[in-house]
């Protein structure tokens, strides 16, 4: 102790004392060797801290006579000192778009980049690593010049491309497919821009990353990652294994220090204590100025070659990131394990600037949508569509996911920019997905299905066709008296449920239509509504009996009976009586029942009735008001300081209450501080879940200091449960009960009980409670950015397995698809599955990198995947997630199978032959 004290008086009277400093790391470094248990003479050390200890209290200073004197005392500990590197690694963190919008994103990237290579002119020793290829895109757009110069200096070796992903992008609110394409789309990218190699970029460097999933390992493993670096998460290790599920591990570096680390003296003087118990002698340091770029400093480089020069401090080299883990990898074996997720950190972004969260999950699943229907479409027609424009779309999803756009942490202009992006890139996939089902349609043979009336029913039919699917453009609907309508299914699963058709123009007696399937058999209907208008043009919605097979459609037909009607005047409902009344409301199915309490109109039962059980026994929207101590909202949910039932405790206005053979549904209406909620809960023919869709207008936020206003829906449950189980990326994950918002990717499921919505991230399950955020008015550094109308929709009830979960999250991301077709010949049955997936669930169906065939990436949930194709296979690869390597897989003529569950991603490149995808029908 007497020894730590000398050092530690020396340390903390150095003041702007160069040499005092430099001699005072020096011995505090030497003294944590010790610590650590590394063979140090401390008798030597410490006769050199009481000569420097006397020098102070006789001098008041410390000189350099004084340490130069120390330092040749103390000379036989220099190949100690020095058998320990320090690897000085320079990098700019620049965040995409977070205070500030994308032009000063790429004003900041630019001139940060250039003082990087004055730099490099003026210290040929030095050496700088950049990661995100996004900042790479922007130097191609804006200075080819200066992009020639980074190749130089790549070639090099003084430039490290460590952008192993298109930005440092959020992990848990990403979904599987996207965190991997943030891979494949950075290697594809760079690998031909700055000509290096794809296998190059095998660092996903997360310096400020809000939490990593427990899928992580198996996501980035699958795409060629194998170094991982990160500051926030886990906080027991720096360096250790990170093991998934699948046995596959990633070694990790935990900066215990910071991703923009400044150059003091005492910067390695701790480092013996973290680095000596695992048996390595080279520890990373990471220097540079951010958020706002900037990067490494002339005063930064200057004090690295000064204190390299220091007798008894470590090896100080300019180095990089694969230096340092390509040194450190041969102990991987020996290090520590860490399994699991590493979260939770800043659970406020799960649901704040909920639109931009919303543009994120309806343009991923919209991309699924599109790319698969796409995919679909090459294998039996002759499109000469390249599909480039996806490319582009995936880079505008995938740059929106960075780490301060995605969890809500920027500003007014990081929102706009987000949603404009997401604008664009959404025209050009619902544009693809739309002419792709065009090209099936054009390929089925619907010859005979309508009488030859049938035309084109020209502008502003479909305006309002499908508000509830993702914002896909309208279809061009037909005319006639017979429609042709198909309805198509982008999922694994064999879609039997309750669709919505909607048809304009329909002129004829309704008690005279009927609907048929592909094989002319009568099918279930319910007119739904009929004279909504847009200008000229008149919509009728029917509600159906849909069965539509996987990765397939089904085609209907729409028609009058030829027969004679009498129209009777007398109205229906005697209207001396009410519609409604003060009494519970029940809707029911065969599988479920659900009672709301009358006036307040507050859910107050569900029951399974495959079970009997009661498993809902209340449910209803809260206000909530948090506390905001220190700011940071967007990042941070406050202690709740008020929560008002808002069903019980504002006035609740009746609106509507319907029941017909396909769902029964009930509408209110709550008032309530400045805003409004209009609510439909809607229970469908054969779900085990109640439909809600609410339109909000929204004007609350933070009149009061420090106190945020939220909205959620929350249901009691008729069991406590101490574990809940929530979506992630590859698969459900269970979590203890808590009474703090968690991550999912889709639902929260306990008690027999499910909330499930595909645009919300923030879920909490704890005991007999079950809750969705639904907005919160986090108010800085964006001090406004939920006020306004917003649509919103999920859904609850009577759920038992994560697998149901999954199963019904799948259906409601990806609807069933309306096209009105022509009528015309084809090669093509009118009901078709162009192939079947068992054992695995599938993340995305897409076209090659060499458009000769379809890429289909699974998820495999059991021993055996079997996929079954409407035509023969050619050939099958099983490849990277860059289709860069691949080995053959086993098929026998049309099936594929695969007998192994490797708990992580598998990518398929399927070719079929194509020319025998003709009129096999799917029963």
């Amino acid at each position: 102790m007497i020894l730590h004290s000398s050092i530690k008086k020396l340390k903390d009277t150095a003041g702007k004392n160069y040499w005092q400093q430099r001699v005072s790391a020096e011995l505090l470094f030497l003294y944590n060797l010790s610590a650590a248990g590394v063979g140090i003479d401390t008798a030597l050390l410490m006769c050199a801290a009481e000569k420097l200890t006397a020098a102070l209290s006789e001098n008041g200073a410390v000189t350099k006579a004084d340490v130069i004197a120390a330092e040749k005392a103390l000379a036989p500990l220099s190949d100690v000192a020095k058998s320990y590197t320090a690897h000085m690694v320079a990098h700019a963190h620049i965040d995409m778009n977070w205070m500030w919008g994308y032009q000063e994103t790429a004003s900041v990237t630019l001139s940060t980049l250039r003082t990087m290579l004055d730099l490099m002119k003026a210290y040929p020793d030095f050496t700088f690593s950049q990661s995100q290829a996004s900042v790479y895109e922007i130097v191609e757009h804006h200075d080819k010049e200066m992009l020639e110069e980074i190749k130089e200096r790549i070639r090099e070796g003084r430039w490290e491309v460590t952008a192993g992903t298109w930005v440092e992008h959020d992990k848990n609110l990403s979904g599987a497919e996207a965190q991997i394409r943030q891979v494949t789309e950075a290697r594809k990218y760079l690998s031909a821009l700055l000509d290096v190699s794809p296998d190059s970029l095998d660092l996903d460097f997360e310096p400020d990353t809000f939490g990593h999933p427990a899928d992580t390992v198996e996501l980035l493993t699958s795409a060629g990652i194998k170094y991982y670096y990160h500051c926030r998460g886990e906080s027991g290790h720096i360096l250790y294994r990170w093991v998934g599920e699948s046995g596959e591990s990633l070694l990790v570096y935990r900066d215990p220090k910071w991703y923009n680390d400044d150059i003091d003296p005492y910067i390695l003087s701790d480092m013996p204590l973290k680095i000596c118990p695992l048996g390595i002698t080279d520890m990373l340091n990471v220097y540079g100025v951010g958020d706002h770029g900037g990067g490494p400093t002339v005063k930064d480089i200057k004090a690295i070659l000064d204190m390299r020069e220091w007798p008894l401090y470590p090896d100080m080299v300019f180095s990089s990131y694969r230096g340092f883990f390509g040194t450190v990898e041969k102990n991987a074996e020996s290090l520590p394990t860490v399994r699991g997720e590493l979260n939770f950190i800043f659970t406020g972004c799960y649901t704040s600037q909920s639109e931009i969260k919303k543009a994120n999950a309806t343009l991923e699943d919209r991309l699924y949508d599109s790319e698969c229907a796409f995919s679909l479409a090459g294998i039996c027609s002759d499109r000469k569509a390249d599909g480039k424009g996806f490319e582009k779309a995936w880079r505008a999803a995938l740059f929106n996911q960075f780490h301060d756009i995605l969890p809500g942490s920027g500003v007014r202009e990081t929102r706009e920019h987000a949603l404009g992006a997401f604008q664009e890139a959404l025209a050009y996939v619902n544009s693809e997905e739309l002419a792709a089902i065009r090209a099936v349609s054009d390929m089925t043979d619907t010859d005979g299905l309508s009488d030859g009336d049938a035309f084109p029913l020209g502008a502003g039919a479909g305006y309002f066709s499908a508000p509830d699917r993702g914002y896909l453009s309208a279809d061009a609907p037909y005319g006639g008296r017979v429609r042709i309508v198909q309805l198509f299914n982008t999922t694994s699963l064999w879609r039997k449920e309750t669709a919505k058709i909607v048809l304009f123009d329909l002129e004829g007696e309704l008690s005279l239509l009927r609907v048929k399937n592909s094989a002319g058999e009568d099918v279930p209907f319910t007119v739904e509504s009929s004279g909504h208008h847009y200008w000229r043009h008149y919509a009728t919605t029917l509600l159906i009996d849909a069965d539509v097979p996987p990765f397939g459609y089904e085609t209907y037909t729409v028609s009058f009976e030829d027969r004679d009607t009498h129209t009777s005047f007398r109205a229906d409902v005697n209207p001396r009586l009410h519609s409604f009344g003060d009494r519970e409301i029940i809707l029911e199915n065969e599988l479920i029942r659900a009672v709301f309490e009358p006036v307040s109109y507050a859910l107050t039962s569900v029951t399974d009735k495959r079970t009997g059980e009661e498993i809902i026994k209340g449910g209803t929207f809260n206000l909530a008001y948090e506390s905001l101590r220190r700011g940071e909202s967007s990042w941070a949910i406050g202690q709740y300081m008020q929560v008002k039932d808002l069903c019980r405790s504002y006035k609740t206005k009746f609106l509507d209450f319907v029941k017909n053979g396909h769902q029964s549904s009930v509408s209110y209406e709550i008032y309530f501080e400045k805003s409004r909620i209009t609510v439909t809960h809607t229970l469908k023919k054969g779900s085990c879940v109640i439909d809600c869709s609410a339109r909000l207008d929204w004007l609350e936020a933070e009149l009061v200091p420090g106190s945020v206003p939220q909205l959620s829906f929350a249901l009691k449950t008729a069991k406590d449960s101490e574990r809940f189980t929530y979506a992630a990326p590859l698969a459900p994950v269970v979590r203890d009960n808590t009474i703090h918002d968690m991550p999912s990717l889709g639902f929260v499921l306990g008690g027999g009980a499910a909330i499930l919505c595909p645009h919300k991230y923030g879920y909490r399950g704890s005991g007999d409670t079950l809750s969705l955020t639904l907005i919160r008015s986090s108010c800085d550094p964006d001090p406004y950015p939920e006020l306004g109308r917003h649509d919103i929709f999920f859904s609850y009830g009577a759920v038992r397995t994560a697998e149901e979960a999954e199963d019904i999250l799948l259906a409601l991301r990806h609807p069933l698809i309306l096209h009105n077709a022509a009528p015309h010949k084809g090669t093509l049955s009118k009901k078709h599955s162009f192939f079947e997936v068992s054992g695995a669930r599938v993340l995305s169906v897409k076209p090659s990198d060499d458009k000769e065939a379809t890429v289909i990436r699974l998820m495999p949930k059991e021993e055996e995947v079997m996929l079954t194709f409407c035509t023969d296979i050619k050939s099958a690869l099983l490849c990277s997630a860059d289709e860069a390597k691949a080995k053959k897989a086993d098929f026998e003529n049309n099936t594929l199978r695969l007998y192994r569950n490797e708990k992580k991603p598998v990518t398929l490149k399927i070719s079929l032959q194509t020319d025998k995808c003709r009129k096999r029908g799917t029963k």
